[in-house]
This record gives structure tokens, C-alpha cells and sequence, in this order.
């Protein structure tokens, strides 16, 4: 069983995954570890509030659609 930060971190990691592939494709380039650096400087706080509000760290699809951060779901459970 994942600990509670580790839901976490996965899920903030497959996010960030998730925007680096967007970026790449819009730039036609691999953004690189930068874009990482700049994401978590610009998007992890707020990325840690969404996840104290959401459903999903208590969630067992978390590892699917987590990365989202929502406060309701019909997926839930």
C-alpha cells in the first residue's frame, strides 16, 4: 500500500509528465529537465493545495486520472 506522500508524488510526477509531453509536442522539442524545474517552481504549490481539496488521494483509480485534482468524481472510490 502507498503512503499518502507517495500518492502524492507519484501523482504530481505523472502530471508533470503529462505537461512536459504537451510542451514538447507544441514546441517540437523535448523541453527538458528545465521544464521540470520551472513547472514544480511555477505549479506545485497550487498543485498541493488541489490535491489537499481533491477526492483523489483518497481514491483508488488515483494512479489513472489523479493528476487531475478534482473535488468530486463520478469514479470515485
Amino acid at each position: 500500500m502507498e503512503t499518502p506522500f507517495k500518492k502524492y508524488m507519484l501523482t504530481q510526477i505523472h502530471k508533470i509528465k503529462i505537461d512536459k509531453w504537451n510542451e514538447g509536442v507544441k514546441i517540437q522539442d523535448d523541453p527538458g529537465v528545465e521544464f521540470i524545474k520551472e513547472w514544480i517552481q511555477k505549479h506545485g504549490a497550487d498543485f498541493k493545495k488541489l490535491w489537499n481539496k481533491s477526492c483523489c488521494k483518497d481514491c483508488i483509480h488515483c494512479n489513472d486520472c489523479g493528476y487531475k485534482v478534482v473535488e468530486k468524481c463520478k469514479d470515485f472510490s
